[in-house]
């Protein structure tokens, strides 16, 4: 990502107005967090740490990274003294290596940048779990301000799961046509 979008980013989490969903963890994380087979999960973009904050709760060690240190800052802030069960990284998804086979469970939500998607196959462990959930190309129509560059085009889920297996796929559904989803597990 370039200056300009961290610096996008900052002053969105710093705004007075930011209203983050901060009680409320997406549901499909909600719903499939119990299909990892272990406790250790990574929220990759994690802007103000809805998800991790629910990821501690349900007994994870979480490793939250994020380009913004003003998003970071807010996810620490809600963490509920996680202590040694958070790590926290202020890193560009442009120029990331991930460690190889470290999660049980990877979660991305609202943010679309396709590396970050392929880099998911490397952090997985083996039967781990690809909870993500973002913003489709159909969005454009609620939102025609909205970069089409973090719009994810339909099809790509079922196109980057090539290889694992589809515990859940929708390109949108009843009332939230523009809201993508998709569950994938890594094969053993």
């Amino acid at each position: 990502m370039s200056m300009a979008d961290r610096q996008r980013w900052d002053g969105k989490y710093s705004a007075k107005n930011f209203n983050a969903p901060e009680s409320h963890p997406s549901e499909i994380l909600q719903t499939y967090h119990d299909c990892a087979g272990g406790t250790n999960a990574w929220d990759l973009a994690c802007g103000a740490g809805r998800n991790t904050r629910y990821l501690l709760q349900m007994g994870y060690q979480v490793t939250a990274l994020d380009i913004s240190p003003v998003a970071l800052e807010r996810c620490r802030c809600i963490a509920d003294n996680a202590g040694d069960r958070l790590q926290l990284l202020e890193l560009d998804v442009d120029t990331w290596m991930p460690p190889d086979a470290k999660a049980d469970l990877v979660c991305v939500t609202r943010f679309f940048q396709p590396r970050l998607i392929e880099l998911v196959h490397t952090l997985l462990k083996p039967g781990g779990i690809f909870i993500y959930e973002s913003f489709n190309e159909r969005y454009a129509q609620r939102r025609p301000d909205m970069s089409p560059r973090f719009l994810l085009p339909l099809g790509y889920l079922r196109n980057i799961s090539d290889g694992m297996e589809i515990i859940h796929l929708a390109d949108g559904m009843p009332g939230q046509y523009y809201i993508s989803r998709a569950v994938l597990r890594k094969p053993l």
